[in-house]
């Protein structure tokens, strides 16, 4: 599930959120230097908008690394670190409590 969200939350941000803008994207700058927006300073508040999106998509991505980093970790302790017996048995309350 982690995998799955980290790979839909960084599509969305590399394609709504770019780090590093298109270099032959000059409409918004040719815009700005022939007066084609509505108010004045208009292109400076919209690109300061995408600015603090740009940012809070980003630390999603991060935080989703972190978690996704945490998942494989547990995996790899769970398949080669640790050594159940054969008799080993978990109890009903903590596999739900797990799930929960």
């Amino acid at each position: 599930w982690t995998s799955f969200l980290l790979v839909i939350t960084w599509n969305y941000a590399s394609k709504t959120a770019p780090l590093v803008p298109d270099p032959l994207d000059y409409s918004s700058a040719a815009a700005h230097l022939t007066g084609g927006g509505s108010r004045l300073f208009s292109w400076h508040k919209s690109h300061s908008g995408t600015a603090k999106h740009r940012y809070k998509v980003w630390v999603s991505v991060f935080l989703l690394l972190l978690m996704e980093t945490h998942v494989l970790r547990r995996l790899y302790e769970t398949i080669y670190v640790l050594n159940y017996s054969p008799s080993a048995r978990m109890h009903i309350l903590g596999y739900l409590t797990g799930l929960l």
